[in-house]
């Protein structure tokens, strides 16, 4: 996602798996921390409680949860 000083961000978009408890979001930034090389650890975790959209081909559709997240960030600096 853009970012106003790092040009761009990385934000990772979770949700539980099936009948999981929800992730806990401290411990999946560690996880990433220390899994990832610096520049791939997302900057934000968001957590969604529905499933993430699927494409027709029944992959994850990024680009429909990029622009839901831009919208979202959107209305929030509007507020």
């Amino acid at each position: 996602m853009p970012h106003p000083s790092l040009g761009e961000a990385v934000v990772a978009v979770v949700t539980a798996r099936g009948d999981h408890d929800a992730p806990d979001l401290g411990s999946l930034q560690t996880i990433c921390r220390e899994k990832l090389p610096a520049y791939m650890v997302p900057a934000t975790i968001e957590l969604r409680a529905a499933p993430l959209p699927r494409n027709a081909n029944g992959k994850i559709d990024r680009k429909a949860i990029a622009s839901d997240y831009r919208m979202a960030a959107a209305r929030q600096v509007m507020t």
